[in-house]
């Protein structure tokens, strides 16, 4: 099934994307419950008015793509022009990030969020982020240097692994889970004011606001 241009909308309850050949979407709108184990393409559009969740398979967006709504993806892959994040929108990623062409557009609509919750250890992809979230347990280790436009926040039972890299944070950190530090570098840049929430061992911590009125809070011991 390949469509370059239309609307698919599904509108039903407990319902499923399955099959083992191409499945290729111009825009999906999704208004019911469903669910998905395949690998499916988006061309245009996937706009999540009710609930999606897949356990395998991968979703390729293969243009100028945007995301609405909360979609929980298995593997996420990039190979268009742009994902943008719509406002509001939750990408939630539950194994493998790979970016095989183009770009993460997370400055466009705000406020967005990408949530990494697999059950599995996962590797963070090093790229810009508005709101950045680790959750549903096990270590989420960063292939490299990140910046969190917004919030960066680690959920309960969840472990960040900072290893060597460096890591700038324009909103608030948010640490209720474990954060092992390594050899890395936190700092705090932009123009607005921040907290660090939650007791936190850091290697190297830099404030570095642009602007000497704005400020950092501690919440917690750090």
């Amino acid at each position: 099934f390949s469509a370059s241009a239309g609307t698919i909308i599904m509108s039903g309850t407990a319902k499923t994307i399955t099959g083992t050949g191409t499945i290729a979407f111009s825009i999906l709108q999704l208004n019911g419950t469903i669910t998905t184990a395949s690998n499916f393409s988006i061309l245009t559009l996937l706009n999540v008015a009710g609930t999606f969740s897949a356990s395998a398979g991968t979703a390729t967006f293969m243009g100028t793509s945007v995301l609405s709504g909360i979609a929980n993806l298995y593997n996420v892959n990039l190979n268009g022009t742009s994902l943008q994040l719509s406002a509001t929108s939750v990408l939630g990623i539950a194994n493998v990030t790979t970016i095989t062409a183009g770009t993460l557009n997370v400055t466009s609509t705000l406020p967005n969020t990408v949530n990494f919750n697999g059950t599995g250890a996962q590797s963070i992809n090093p790229i810009t982020y508005n709101n950045l979230i680790f959750s549903n347990g096990n270590t989420k280790t960063a292939a490299g240097g990140i910046t969190v436009n917004g919030n960066i926040t680690i959920s309960a039972s969840t472990i960040f692994a900072g290893g060597l890299y460096t890591y700038s944070i324009l909103g608030n950190w948010v640490n209720n889970g474990t954060f092992t530090p390594g050899s890395s570098t936190v700092q705090f840049t932009g123009t607005g004011n921040g907290t660090i929430s939650g007791a936190t061992t850091f290697n190297i911590l830099t404030i570095n606001k642009s602007a000497t009125t704005t400020t950092v809070t501690l919440l917690n011991n750090i």
